[in-house]
């Protein structure tokens, strides 16, 4: 299980701490780092990160209005302080954690596994009650399962959404495109077993038969027929740890 991370710090030196730890964890993705509370906000909303460790004291925008603005936003909220009176407000946030500076990577490496068992928990959840997810196509409104769902396709303003029927001879593949956007499904899904794998393609995991090198680059090889994805390159690593 893989984790886009934003940090989020109006101190460059506390930015290049924890980013090291953070690069030195195979399950963490560094996606931004950010300086300023307000501009923390565009960025949340712009990247919608797995997980945001936050300083708490910043000038004009601190950790708890940045926090409170994004609180709608699906991620986990990690705050990293040097600070012990904070703790308790922390806790009354939607912050799943608590860091001390300095961070100690035995401590990280307990944040990220309470993370991990969080969102298992949720994938377990998913898995149990078979959800769903209303496609709207312009004329009729379809309620998909999302184990149905092979991959969606970004292809200009609108979303292909493939999907796998099974019938006695072969594998069907069926289409439906809509006007909902790649971030949206992005938002429900990668809680549910699907990964981002390049930035046209949201795929799920349990699709993927083989990954297969092609020239310089990788593709994701779909159940059924071959039909490729590209996976773009720095999501090669965070794929494999994903389906390991």
């Amino acid at each position: 299980m893989t984790f886009k991370v934003m940090i989020i710090d109006d101190e460059a030196a506390g930015i290049a701490a924890l980013a090291r730890q953070v690069e030195a964890l195979e399950s963490l993705t560094l996606v931004a780092c950010v300086d300023d509370g307000h501009q923390a906000i565009v960025e949340i909303e712009r990247y919608r990160p797995d997980i945001v460790f936050m300083d708490i004291e910043m000038p004009e925008c601190d950790g708890f209005r940045v926090a409170q603005a994004t609180a709608h936003l699906p991620y986990h909220l990690v705050f990293v302080t040097a600070y012990h009176q904070h703790a308790i407000d922390a806790f009354t946030t939607q912050a799943i954690d608590y860091l001390l500076k300095p961070v100690r990577p035995e401590r990280l490496r307990q944040c990220v596994d309470k993370i991990s068992a969080a969102r298992q928990s949720l994938l377990n959840h998913a898995a149990q009650i078979q959800p769903t997810i209303l496609i709207d196509d312009g004329q009729q409104h379809h309620v998909i399962e999302l184990a149905e769902i092979d991959y969606v396709e970004s292809i200009g303003r609108y979303q292909r959404v493939c999907m796998a029927s099974s019938s006695s001879s072969s594998i069907a593949r069926q289409t439906l495109v809509t006007e909902r956007t790649m971030e949206a499904f992005c938002t429900q899904l990668e809680t549910a077993n699907f990964m981002r794998i390049h930035r046209s393609y949201l795929v799920n995991l349990a699709s993927i038969r083989i990954l297969r090198r092609k020239q310089r680059n990788w593709v994701a090889v779909l159940r059924g027929i071959e039909v490729e994805l590209p996976i773009a390159r720095n999501r090669v690593a965070a794929l494999k740890q994903a389906l390991s």
